[in-house]
């Protein structure tokens, strides 16, 4: 086997291997969704408006340490944590708005 047939090889295994941990992410961005859901019966029955600014404070930090201590770029997981965060914030106020 070449080295260029070789490269593709193991390109073609890692793509693989990435795709599975996406699909991974997937099922936990679902997981996620369902607990989410939950808070969103919750802050209407207590008429609480989607955002919490200090406990998104508290999400990044954690997440940040969290990182670091696996040895991730903490700012890679905060920014991605950060996105997750506008993503589900944003299906909140859609939902509150709706009397979900």
């Amino acid at each position: 086997m070449d080295s260029r047939t070789n490269f593709q090889a193991v390109l073609g295994d890692l793509r693989a291997e990435l795709d599975a941990l996406d699909t991974r992410l997937v099922v936990l961005l679902k997981e996620r969704a369902d607990v989410i859901r939950q808070v969103i019966r919750q802050k209407a029955e207590h008429g609480l408006g989607p955002v919490d600014l200090k406990r998104e404070r508290e999400m990044l930090s954690r997440i940040e340490e969290q990182a670091a201590s696996v040895g991730l770029e903490p700012q890679i997981a905060s920014r991605i944590l950060r996105a997750v965060i506008e993503a589900f914030t944003e299906l909140e106020a859609k939902s509150l708005d709706s009397g979900a």
